[in-house]
């Protein structure tokens, strides 16, 4: 018999997460952010992606 214990929450779980209608919560803030909007411009959705990101996040 094998026994399988998962810490982790289901694949599921973690996709009613993520997905919104008509967008996807990469950073998982449950908010709608800037450059989660797809129908928002580029330029703007970069600047605001930019502006939340660390100095090591950006180097990187």
């Amino acid at each position: 018999m094998v026994m399988v214990i998962s810490i982790a929450p289901s694949f599921t779980q973690q996709n009613r997460n993520l997905y919104h209608d008509g967008w996807i919560d990469l950073n998982k803030n449950g908010e709608k952010d800037v450059y989660e909007d797809p129908f928002q411009p580029v330029e703007k959705r970069v600047r605001d992606l930019l502006s939340q990101m660390t100095p090591e996040d950006n180097v990187n």
